[in-house]
């Protein structure tokens, strides 16, 4: 079976989809060929047209990616025109997943990404199946083994996933919404400590009170 991920996150090192990504992989025991968002947008023409194709050539297409102000990373949704230029030249198109991980807490903050995801697959006749939106993504990010702890209903639904991949399912799922099993005002605190230790980093501590300019 060939697996292909999109990692759609702009970070170019340690970021959530990359993990989330290795999770999957670990999980399959498979080989995951995994692209760039960021590089596929940045390639030469006939470079976007190999790279195209060894994705709609996929058994299987993984969507992964943040959110963006309630919808995809731009590198994401350009990647998904450059894809859509070569998917007319094929037949043989992948069953696809999608996971979109946010900062907020609720993980339904990601309904309208995956919203978006499905509607792409659908215009290039990329067989659906589900996504998963995740929430307090950075927690998920930071944490080593997400198998255990309060990621572990996130891990479950990997798990979930996984299997949907290895039974070679075709009906569409319902997309599900997950968050780590711990308290929202938890999650919040460690935000916020966060933010004021990057502040300090940066030397804008003085400034986090500071107000938009008022004509």
């Amino acid at each position: 079976m060939k697996i292909v991920a999109i990692n759609g996150s702009p970070k170019k090192t340690k970021n959530t989809s990359a993990k989330i990504i290795k999770e999957i992989e670990e999980i399959l025991c498979m080989d995951i060929k995994v692209i760039k968002a960021l590089d596929l947008v940045g390639e030469s023409d006939s470079n976007q047209k190999i790279l195209s194709k060894q994705i709609i050539e996929a058994d299987v297409l993984l969507i992964v990616c943040p959110l963006y102000v309630d919808a995809l990373p731009s590198p994401v949704v350009r990647a998904m025109q450059i894809i859509e230029k070569e998917s007319k030249e094929s037949d043989l198109l992948p069953r696809a997943y999608g996971i979109s991980q946010c900062g907020f807490f609720e993980a339904t903050h990601n309904k309208i990404a995956l919203k978006i995801m499905q509607n792409f697959c659908s215009k290039v006749g990329i067989h659906w199946q589900y996504g998963i939106g995740i929430g307090a993504g950075v927690f998920l990010g930071e944490t080593k083994q997400i198998n255990s702890g309060p990621t572990k209903a996130v891990y479950n639904e990997l798990e979930k996933l996984c299997k949907d991949i290895k039974n070679d399912l075709r009906e569409v799922r319902e997309n599900s919404y997950i968050s780590p099993s711990m308290l929202r005002i938890l999650y919040k605190l460690g935000g916020n400590i966060q933010w004021k230790s990057q502040a300090k980093k940066n030397n804008v501590y003085d400034k986090l009170h500071d107000k938009p300019f008022i004509y």
